[in-house]
């Protein structure tokens, strides 16, 4: 268990699973703990996701009667996080309160967010009984419990029992319940539909078929927002993550496959190179479809579908284990997130990154704009800087001549012609091919060059 300490002096515990996919906050509700995500946190973690879970103020091992609870503070908590642990842009998942604290953050803060999930949770309406109502809910719990089995009987799950804390007379709440109504009060005096209308990351609404979310809380949420995703899981009640944990785990798959939130490999100024998923076929389709793209690499004819999803996604899915990452990545407008191509930084070898083929293909949108360059250079950055490469070759047709331009702005250096059977001759062929080099040690020199 980690600490994080905040401005007001407030002390949040975190615990910090490491993963290399997109990094996921997980925000519980209110008398929560973090450790009730854990089944949700493990699967999420096995899919490869760096996974954050925290304890809000006011509960489990953060401070226990904060300064402020505060609908701004527990916002404030998160964007720390997210900040001091260098997760942003997240995936957040927060469920009930947490959800609510993860909505405002990503109205206020669309910078830290790349996706959304709410578990029964939206912008509410005002209700001026909800703090009387959460007060006689924790009066009566009969506390303290005499064993672990008493207590997740009466509070519905085990993973409740054990965000309590073991005393000599046995087990009780880690909260104040004077804090946690506290911090219901400015909840239960306003709406938030203006913060709703101004979330424009991607964003899933999960309730359960017998939650206590409203209905038409639901719907309203819908027709502001006619983008989100909304699922509703049978078996399921307020605690969807303690009672369908699976079910809503493959929901936040699907969800984030459809949107392609996906892992991110570097962004430049203008583009952000991306993990493929099963999503971008269409996008495959259309590029390799371009008479144009494909000139210099089949004569313009296009790639079949067929081929597309059998050989070329498996192709671009693939991990090396010497590289310790893929060898191809979605190319991605970063002001749009329009689709562009894809760049390769692909080692030759499976079992080391001495050597990796740097190579790309773009949308003709994308020709003339310099992203070729951009991209490439920051891939050889990233090569040199993190990976422990050597050197970075680069092929083309002689007559490629956009080609050849791009890899020498790039850094690369022209190292001989040779030629291969073509099993269907292209126009130019007879001149053979091109291949381009750039040694770790040249691209050194030329760093410390003077400009």
């Amino acid at each position: 268990m980690s600490h994080l300490v905040t401005p007001d002096g407030t002390r949040i515990a975190y615990r910090d699973r490491p993963g290399t996919a997109p990094p996921v906050l997980l925000l519980h509700g209110l008398a929560g703990h973090l450790g009730e995500w854990d089944d949700l946190a493990g699967r999420l973690v096995s899919a490869g996701h760096r996974v954050v879970s925290y304890d809000a103020r006011g509960h489990g091992a953060s401070t226990r009667r904060p300064a402020s609870v505060s609908r701004a503070a527990h916002v404030a908590d998160a964007v720390a996080l997210l900040r001091e642990l260098a997760l942003a842009p997240a995936i957040l998942i927060g469920q009930s309160l947490g959800g609510h604290t993860a909505m405002l953050l990503a109205a206020d803060h669309p910078e830290l967010v790349r996706a959304l999930v709410l578990v029964e949770a939206g912008p509410a309406r005002p209700a001026p009984e909800l703090p009387s109502t959460i007060a006689h809910w924790l009066d009566g719990w009969p506390t303290p419990f005499p064993s672990p089995h008493h207590a997740a009987a009466f509070l519905g799950h085990e993973a409740w029992a054990r965000g309590l804390e073991e005393r000599p007379d046995g087990l009780h709440p880690r909260f104040d319940p004077a804090t946690l109504v506290a911090t219901m009060r400015e909840l239960a005096a306003d709406a938030y539909w203006p913060q709703w209308s101004r979330v424009r990351c991607p964003t899933l609404l999960v309730r359960g078929a017998t939650g206590t979310m409203d209905p038409a809380e639901a719907a309203g949420m819908l027709t502001a927002r006619p983008d989100t995703h909304t699922v509703v899981l049978p078996g399921a009640a307020h605690d969807v993550h303690l009672d369908q944990p699976e079910s809503l785990h493959t929901e936040i798959v699907e969800f984030l496959e459809e949107e392609r939130v996906t892992y991110v490999f570097l962004e430049t100024e203008r583009l952000r190179l991306r993990a493929f998923t099963e999503a971008d076929v269409e996008d495959l389709v259309a590029l390799d479809g371009d008479p144009e793209v494909m000139r210099f690499l089949t004569g313009g004819a296009p790639t079949p579908p067929d081929t597309i999803r059998t050989r070329t996604l498996p192709r671009l899915l693939h991990d090396h284990p010497g590289l310790g990452t893929r060898g191809y990545w979605a190319a991605e407008e970063r002001s749009t997130g329009t689709f562009l191509g894809w760049f390769e930084f692909r080692p030759l070898d499976d079992t080391t990154p001495t050597v990796v083929e740097l190579g790309y293909r773009l949308n003709r949108s994308a020709w003339g704009r310099g992203y070729a360059t951009e991209g490439s250079r920051a891939l050889i950055d990233k090569g040199f800087t993190d990976l422990g490469v050597e050197r970075v070759t680069a092929n083309t047709m002689t007559v490629n001549h956009r080609s050849r331009r791009v890899m020498e702005k790039s850094g690369l250096t022209f190292l001989r012609t040779f030629h291969t059977d073509w099993p269907e001759p292209l126009e130019g062929s007879e001149q053979g091919e091109v291949e381009y080099e750039l040694t770790r040690a040249d691209w050194e020199k030329a760093r410390h060059r003077p400009a």
